[in-house]
């Protein structure tokens, strides 16, 4: 077989096909030259080395060619075919509640309240904190820059949300998304942060109150706001930058309503694991470790109030208890000063108040609704949901209604019996909320270190039992030390300086020593609140372990 013809099977066997995709297709032509040429070149140096051998094996200068010309060919089309893969996205799709088109136009409703009701709540709480002058003080400072937070954290995500809802359009460009992925991170970060300084000042005031104006000055707040503020965010715009260097695969849907790092993670293609961990990381730093930090604050202020020497001392009677004995006053009720020093806003907050109410009521009623509704939610998790969307309900109840009335009908009285049986209301649905809150740690628990057993251990008739266990677990407890409580005799004055009746302004009103009382309700706190929140936690570490222990990126993003 001569030159030309081998020359001919060497043009035919790598000819390129035109490749669907038009902006690779002049590289491709261009790469198919330089091969084919250097095919070329390889079979005229073979053919004139081995000149006296090729005329008894004439295919082989074609066989050679041929030979390395596939070879090439293959490798092209391999990358072709990764590329192919790795589609080039350049926005995507929140899908958040999509599988509920009958309800769109009524969950848009509820969020814009409960948008309105986080932006006039928040908003009232850092105008009484600049107008009030009594209120200057390093407490209220960092309250009104955590609520400027919450109003920022709430507005990285509703309002976009609303926007998709009223206009039914889900698509986000990336750098849209990879914007509010930050801001969202970063705002979270300065509210861990931000709840650390605020237990500071509180450890700060009550243990060293001698030196508190000296620690706490002006420019000590403003730098400790400032570095709330900004402390995360150098690690969270890393952080953001690299979960977005990724490559994305197949689809550009989020099944979330906002930019969240769980379901973008899902989207990549590869192996994420590096990602993971330093993802990990970064939450032990931004949260874990001021939460530490919190609870070691708060284990130092009531070991201090502990250690005080006397009932007095601690709730700043300047009476003898032989004194307080004599002018013992039979009270029937009392009265409740809640934002009475605040004259100038009584036909303000009963508005505020009765949006929150109602916020309430909507968001957990329609969470209640759905869930039972819908097949697909008839699942222990979403049936602890509805139980604690129920709990939260009966829980404002107990406070909100009596603040409504007292403010529209100026009278702020309660009686004695009124105030023992909200007290203890309000005492057994924080235990109950504290209880679901570890079963539904622990349903989680169960669901992804044991998900073989899953349907076994948590059936119908145990998830019944949990619920009713974490309904009527703490009440005998609380009904105890709400009786307690108001066995005891009360000195002087009637007036609760709260909007409800609560154990520590009636602690104040109390005559004699109370340190026995003070000591059941610190142990009934910790079985209540502590003891729950450990197995939380620790349900949570197991999760994380176990996650963490899963073969393959894909495993642990399931």
């Amino acid at each position: 077989m001569g030159k030309n013809a081998t020359f001919a099977k060497v043009n035919e066997t790598t000819k390129m096909p035109t490749h669907p995709h038009s902006q690779l297709y002049h590289t491709e032509q261009m790469n198919h030259d330089i091969h084919v040429r250097h095919a070329q070149s390889i079979a005229e140096g073979l053919r004139f080395v081995w000149e006296p051998v090729l005329h008894l094996w004439d295919w082989s200068n074609e066989a050679v060619t041929v030979t390395y010309m596939q070879f090439i060919q293959k490798m092209k089309y391999e990358e072709i075919q990764a590329e192919e893969n790795v589609s080039t996205v350049v926005q995507f799709v929140l899908l958040g509640f999509s599988e509920l088109p009958n309800l769109q136009g009524f969950l848009s409703g509820v969020f814009s309240i409960i948008y309105m009701v986080i932006l006039i709540g928040n908003s009232l709480i850092v105008i009484i904190t600049r107008l009030d002058p009594a209120l200057h003080k390093p407490m209220y400072f960092f309250l009104a820059h955590f609520s400027i937070l919450e109003i920022c954290y709430v507005s990285v995500t509703l309002p976009r949300y609303l926007v998709s809802l009223w206009t039914w359009d889900r698509s986000i460009s990336l750098l849209s998304c990879a914007t509010q992925m930050c801001l969202f991170l970063a705002v979270g970060t300065a509210e861990c942060f931000l709840l650390a300084v605020m237990a500071y000042d509180r450890y700060v005031a009550i243990c060293n109150p001698l030196h508190y104006p000296l620690v706490m000055t002006p420019k000590k707040c403003h730098q400790l706001a400032i570095g709330s503020w900004l402390g995360g965010m150098p690690v969270q715009i890393g952080q953001t930058c690299r979960i977005f260097s990724l490559h994305f695969c197949h689809t550009n849907q989020i099944n979330h309503f906002f930019c969240d790092i769980p379901p973008i993670l899902k989207l990549a293609c590869g192996d994420t694991s590096i990602q993971e961990i330093s993802i990990y990381v970064v939450v032990m730093l931004v949260a874990v470790v001021p939460f530490l930090l919190i609870l070691a604050s708060y284990s130092k202020i009531i070991s201090t109030i502990l250690r005080l020497p006397t009932a007095q001392g601690r709730t700043k009677m300047k009476h003898e208890e032989i004194q307080a004995e004599e002018n013992v006053s039979t009270v029937v009720q009392f009265v409740l000063l809640g934002f009475s020093e605040l004259p100038n806003l009584q036909g303000f907050l009963p508005g505020v108040f009765s949006i929150i109410y109602v916020a309430i009521l909507i968001g957990n009623s329609l969470i209640v609704i759905i869930t039972r509704l819908d097949p697909a939610l008839h699942k222990p998790m979403y049936f602890f949901l509805a139980h604690f969307s129920i709990l939260e309900i009966c829980y404002v109840s107990v406070t909100l209604p009596r603040i409504l009335v007292s403010l529209w009908t100026k009278d702020r009285r309660i009686s004695l019996l009124s105030c023992a049986t909200q007290l203890c209301f309000f005492l057994v649905l924080g235990t109950a909320e504290c209880f679901f809150l570890a079963v539904m740690a622990y349903d989680c628990y169960v669901a992804l270190c044991n998900p073989l057993h899953y349907p076994l251990v948590m059936n119908p008739r145990k998830c019944h039992q949990l619920a009713i266990g974490s309904w009527l677990g703490g009440m005998p407890v609380q009904i105890g030390q709400t009786c307690q409580i108001f066995t005891l005799h009360f000195c002087y004055s009637n007036q609760i300086n709260r909007f409800f009746c609560d154990i520590p302004p009636i602690f104040k009103l109390a005559c004699g020593d109370i340190s026995v009382h003070e000591l059941s309700v610190y142990i009934v706190v910790m079985l209540a609140a502590v003891v729950p929140f450990v197995l939380i936690l620790a349900s949570y570490i197991k999760i994380i372990a176990t996650i963490l222990r899963l073969p393959t990126a894909q495993g642990r993003t399931k």
